[in-house]
């Protein structure tokens, strides 16, 4: 009936209608399709589209599935944003282009009027955070800015409390943390560097904390560790 129709419709509904238009409109164009990424935060749940009109930024709904809705970020200038949501306190935290092509560090609680750039940490280019993952109530990333190459960043949600976690590759050059897994209270993940080539390191999120794990190929050559599985008292990794 008509008022059947009216109703919202759960989130999983949603997703299951862009999914499978957005498939069709990646593969039409030659691309491999992109599964969205939901995350639970204070006031509901976040979810970004696969369809790529992204222009409207995120969605949300309510912890039932219901009331969904757009952001539409396109009010605040944003031309697309990543499907990489990660929650952080009561609201969850994303990468977003403007229509300059600059791509910074992004928060929101759910609403347009509460969604804002977090930091712009590369304010003369752009930062491109990237592999966000969320520990101990803040949120590891990967990031560039003036200085440095792509390396680790933290976030608590607040630009006060966005900060670069470590420098593992001096200068401008990148030591692209990537493979991030949570192993007894710390957080372990590849970088690379010069003098050590891409191993696994470890950190807890502070500069103090974060240290090369194993040189598995010692000097400059890299081990490349793989499927990194921690479990009760150890670490397996292919290398």
């Amino acid at each position: 009936d008509r008022t059947a129709a009216m109703r919202p419709q759960p989130v999983e509904h949603v997703v299951h209608e862009d999914l499978r238009n957005g498939r069709a409109a990646r593969q039409a164009h030659g691309l491999a399709p992109v599964e969205p990424r939901l995350v639970e935060f204070g006031s509901g749940v976040a979810f970004m589209p696969s369809s790529y009109s992204l222009a409207s930024g995120p969605w949300v709904c309510d912890h039932e599935g219901a009331s969904a809705r757009s952001l539409n970020l396109s009010e605040w200038g944003i031309a697309q944003a990543s499907a990489n949501l990660t929650s952080v306190g009561s609201s969850f935290v994303f990468a977003a282009t403007d229509s300059d092509g600059d791509r910074e560090l992004w928060r929101s609680d759910g609403t347009t009027e509460g969604s804002a750039r977090l930091a712009d940490i590369f304010p003369a280019g752009s930062s491109a955070p990237d592999n966000f993952f969320a520990f101990d109530g803040r949120v590891l990333f990967t990031s560039i800015d003036a200085g440095h190459g792509r390396e680790l960043w933290i976030t608590d949600g607040t630009s006060a409390g966005t900060a670069m976690v470590a420098d593992i590759a001096p200068g401008l050059m990148s030591s692209s943390p990537a493979d991030f897994q949570l192993s007894h209270g710390a957080v372990v993940f590849t970088a690379g560097t010069s003098a050590t080539g891409r191993e696994l390191w470890v950190t807890a999120g502070t500069p103090e904390s974060t240290r090369l794990l194993a040189d598995a190929n010692p000097g400059p050559a890299s081990s490349l560790p793989a499927e990194i599985t921690p479990t009760a008292g150890r670490i397996f990794f292919r290398a």
